[in-house]
């Protein structure tokens, strides 16, 4: 018998592989006060290959004021991406820095974190009531008050009464400690003591 040659033509489509990539490299969340509202970011991370991109995200080293809020574990298809939320809330004043690591099945990538937290500024008053008793018409009194910062940052203030009528005061700088300042009553202007 005579054998013959057969042709056969196959054809296909080679799939990428999963090939990760971040929307950015550093992330900095400034200045955020301590126990303060919690600074937030939200990074897209890509598939910039084929197949479908899956993978974790972790912060080190642990105990730092930085948290994955959301999107880990995540999931990307084909060119296309997933959000993943961060959050920074620190617990002390202080600069902090981590590392951000997305591992996943198309490599890993990293991001560095930075944020500074800044104790709040508090304010104390002392006395926190004044009492101008009688004021005769035509007369001014003058009682005096301490205010102070607790914080580490600067901190402002200004005045304010339930009855303005009569009432003026002293403006304080942004940074002080220990500053007197005043509040005068002029009974010329119609209040009552």
């Amino acid at each position: 018998s005579n054998a013959g040659t057969s042709t056969v033509t196959v054809t296909g489509t080679g799939d990428a592989p999963p090939s990760i990539t971040v929307s950015a490299t550093s992330v900095d969340f400034g200045t955020g006060s301590v126990g303060g509202a919690r600074g937030q970011a939200t990074l897209s991370v890509t598939n910039s290959g084929g197949g479908t991109l899956t993978g974790t995200a972790t912060i080190t080293p642990s105990g730092t004021p930085f948290s994955v809020a959301s999107g880990s574990p995540f999931s990307a298809g084909a060119v296309s991406s997933a959000p993943l939320a961060l959050e920074f809330a620190p617990g002390t004043a202080g600069t902090f820095t981590a590392t951000l690591t997305l591992s996943s099945n198309g490599g890993t990538a990293t991001v560095a974190l930075g944020g500074t937290g800044d104790q709040a500024s508090l304010i104390s008053v002392s006395p926190t009531a004044l009492d101008f008793g009688a004021v005769p018409l035509g007369s001014t009194a003058e009682l005096s008050f301490t205010v102070w910062s607790d914080g580490v940052t600067p901190a402002g203030w200004s005045l304010t009464a339930d009855d303005t009528s009569g009432v003026t005061g002293g403006a304080a700088d942004e940074n002080f400690d220990g500053e007197v300042d005043f509040v005068e009553f002029d009974g010329r202007a119609g209040g009552a003591g």
